[in-house]
């Protein structure tokens, strides 16, 4: 059996991307050079790799028990190419972050200026996840997950950032903002009365997150609650008057720089949650992963708000 390298990230690229020419565009390769070494892997391992239909390219049974060894391979190939010292401003790597717009505002906005200073040669692709993310993390077409889980399943790592919370904000002009600078403790039914809009995110399962309580079952939302958007970002901009809404504390502080709204308060029984990090542990061990890793936990503990500096409502 004979396989060469470009034949081994060939079948990565077609396995992650679900399509011959995409594969052979990031590569870089003609499509009809890629067509050719798909059908040399093809005869080698003596079965179909992939079978086509209209959505694309989709694995074989042989191609999903392959993928993960061909990953295994291409680590160690890379590692060759290593230095033997470390050195975060020598590395070229892509790291695949699945997140919600709220984590790309909370956590990663505040220091991609510094990643470009300290490893000008990492790129971030962010992508939002499914439903099922660990198939996409043992997979390798996620590097990391970005989601508020107590526990993960075995085979798999997490690192909880910091804890958050949801809280209430307004517009800056609005009374329930100016009460709230004034240091006033306010109620929470006041705040709910005036929640005009709200987030819905797919939850993977309500009973190892509390994104369940703004998952995309809108039934049992507030009456006076008008609008609903997959996007946390999003929903500031609905605001007048004295309407709310609640986002998380963490991109709410962000956004607030940015946005002319104020914190209003805590849910005073909803409890706070862990801000995690979730990765495939046997990928965990590459030394470029351990320096990401290592190095956004230290920048984020600089950036991040302590969510008990944050007053619950009455």
């Amino acid at each position: 059996m004979y396989l060469d390298t470009d034949q081994l990230r060939l079948f990565k690229l077609i396995y992650e991307n679900q399509s011959l020419s995409e594969a052979a565009g990031r590569y870089p390769m003609s499509v009809s050079k890629a067509s050719r070494l798909l059908t040399k892997m093809r005869d080698t391992f003596r079965g179909e790799l992939f079978f086509r239909s209209n959505q694309g390219l989709y694995p074989t049974q042989l191609a999903n028990e392959l993928y993960p060894k061909v990953i295994t391979i291409l680590q160690h190939i890379e590692l060759l190419h290593e230095d033997t010292a470390f050195s975060p401003e020598t590395l070229e790597r892509s790291f695949v972050v699945g997140c919600l717009d709220i984590d790309i505002i909370a956590i990663f906005a505040p220091l991609l200026s510094k990643l470009k200073e300290v490893a000008p040669g990492v790129k971030i692709h962010f992508k939002n996840y499914s439903y099922d993310f660990y198939t996409h993390l043992r997979q390798g077409s996620l590097d990391f997950v970005f989601y508020p889980l107590s526990d993960v399943f075995a085979g798999f790592k997490k690192q909880a950032l910091t804890r958050d919370s949801f809280v209430y904000v307004a517009r800056v002009d609005s009374l329930l903002a100016t009460r709230a600078r004034r240091g006033e403790r306010l109620k929470e039914e006041e705040c709910q009365a005036n929640l005009i809009v709200q987030p819905t995110v797919p939850v993977r399962n309500e009973e190892n997150t509390y994104l369940g309580v703004f998952s995309e079952d809108v039934s049992s939302c507030p009456f006076g609650t008008k609008f609903f958007s997959p996007f946390f970002t999003s929903v500031p901009y609905f605001l007048n008057g004295e309407e709310t809404t609640v986002i998380p504390l963490q991109t709410a502080v962000r956004m607030s720089e940015i946005m002319p709204i104020e914190i209003l308060g805590r849910p005073k029984e909803l409890p706070t949650y862990p801000y995690t990090m979730v990765w495939y542990e046997p990928r965990g061990k590459d030394p470029a992963h351990q320096w990401f890793r290592s190095w956004l936990l230290a920048e984020t503990e600089k950036t991040l708000v302590d969510v008990e500096k944050v007053p619950r409502l009455l």
